[in-house]
Order: C-alpha cells, then structure tokens, then sequence
C-alpha cells in the first residue's frame, strides 16, 4: 500500500493493527469538554498524511 513511510512498506493490515492501538479518551471538567488520543504514533500522522487523512484524529494527541 506505501513504500514511502521510513523505508518501509506498509499494508492495510499493518496500518489497521496499530490504528487499532489508539484509544480515544473524551474528558470532562465542568463545562469544558476535550477530546485525547492516546497510544498515537507518529509514524500514523506520516502514513495517514501519505494517503489523505491527516484529520483522521482532530483533539490533543499523546504520542507514544
């Protein structure tokens, strides 16, 4: 599916499986709401940019 990515090739299996590792976390204090990513890599952000989702995950991102 990608060749590009860190010198590595990439298929749809591959990229599921780490998706599969980002949890969302939706958080409330008061009235303020905020939406967290966790167990995101950058290597996700570098693939789904690559095939046109870089706003898959719109919130604060905490990188693993």
């Amino acid at each position: 599916m990608l060749d590009a990515v860190n010198e590595k090739k990439w298929n749809a299996d591959s990229l599921l499986k780490k998706l599969g590792r980002v949890q969302r976390i939706d958080l409330h204090v008061g009235m303020v709401q905020e939406i967290w990513y966790v167990n995101h890599q950058k290597m996700i952000d570098d693939v789904l940019a690559v095939i046109g989702m870089k706003d898959l995950f719109v919130g604060k991102l905490r990188m693993t």
